[in-house]
């Protein structure tokens, strides 16, 4: 067992304070890095529309189903408009989308899955981009964030 006995009155009021500030800079750095994500163009942007669409008696983005006879029930969900970023704890951020097929689309169905093949097979241009994948592309950029949020900690510490 290694001990080190600090004498430095600065440095140790800086330890006992770094836990706090530490997952408060995390937590900080876990939005923006979610904000970077969603702000990824294609993720939350419809793709182009199927050619040979036909309207009235189908459904129109935004609006929702129109019925044949042209009257129109406003029931979309807004996918686009949708997207969260929140904490779960003290470490995880939680990036989620409150439309009700969103997990269809994105790809994020619990026990995994991608996005759905029937969405996929349906949409020019493949789809939605999957959010694992927009997250997995943005790596080296979501590093210097949670870099950049930690070196802000160690600064307001005292500690760089």
């Amino acid at each position: 067992m290694i001990e080190v006995d600090v004498k430095n009155a600065k440095v140790i009021a800086a330890l006992k304070k770094a836990p706090i500030e530490i997952m408060r800079h995390w937590s900080q750095a876990g939005r923006e890095a979610g904000k970077e994500i969603i702000g990824t163009k294609g993720l939350k942007n419809y793709p182009s529309e199927p050619s040979g669409r036909k309207i009235p008696g189908g459904y129109l983005r935004g609006i929702g189903y129109i019925y044949a006879d042209g009257t129109s029930k406003n029931n979309s969900e807004r996918y686009g408009t949708q997207f969260t970023v929140r904490q779960r704890g003290t470490t995880q951020t939680v990036i989620g989308n409150r439309a009700s097929y969103a997990e269809y689309l994105t790809g994020s169905r619990e026990g995994g899955g991608g996005q759905s093949y029937v969405i996929n097979k349906n949409i020019s241009g493949g789809g939605w981009r999957i959010l694992l994948g927009v997250a997995k592309e943005k790596i080296n950029i979501l590093n210097r964030i949670y870099t950049l949020w930690m070196l802000k900690a160690l600064k307001k510490l005292g500690l760089q």
